[in-house]
């Protein structure tokens, strides 16, 4: 029937400020790429600037492996270089597009994650 809506309802995630592997499958789901619950190939120098991504996050060295397919997908939505690692400059963008104060950190909870966690909840 055409007026019946057959799709099945996005989760609702606790908006807590921590980014974990459900976070990213919301995420992934909203940026259209492939949901696994994982953050791959971030490197590791910015981990210590993103103590508010708990979980999923994968963690390397190597900068020239192309990063994240969701990093990627929402660097192109906050209009900065697309290289697929969340790095600061990727993080103030995505603060400044919550509203929320721009530092370059995602703290743990972080005000911007609990921003973005609204904004999956609200699409």
């Amino acid at each position: 029937m055409p007026w019946i809506d057959y799709r099945i309802p996005k989760k609702k995630i606790e908006e807590d400020g921590l980014w974990g592997m459900e976070t990213t499958r919301r995420a992934q789901q909203e940026f259209g790429t492939y949901e696994d619950g994982i953050v791959s190939r971030q490197l590791s120098r910015f981990k210590s600037r993103m103590p508010g991504c708990v979980a999923g996050w994968h963690w390397t060295g190597v900068s020239g492996d192309g990063g994240s397919d969701l990093i990627r997908a929402m660097q192109k939505w906050l209009k900065v270089e697309v290289d697929g690692h969340c790095g600061t400059q990727t993080i103030m963008a995505l603060q400044r597009k919550m509203g929320t104060p721009v530092d370059g950190v995602l703290d743990k909870p972080s005000q911007c994650i609990k921003a973005f966690h609204h904004y999956l909840n609200e699409r």
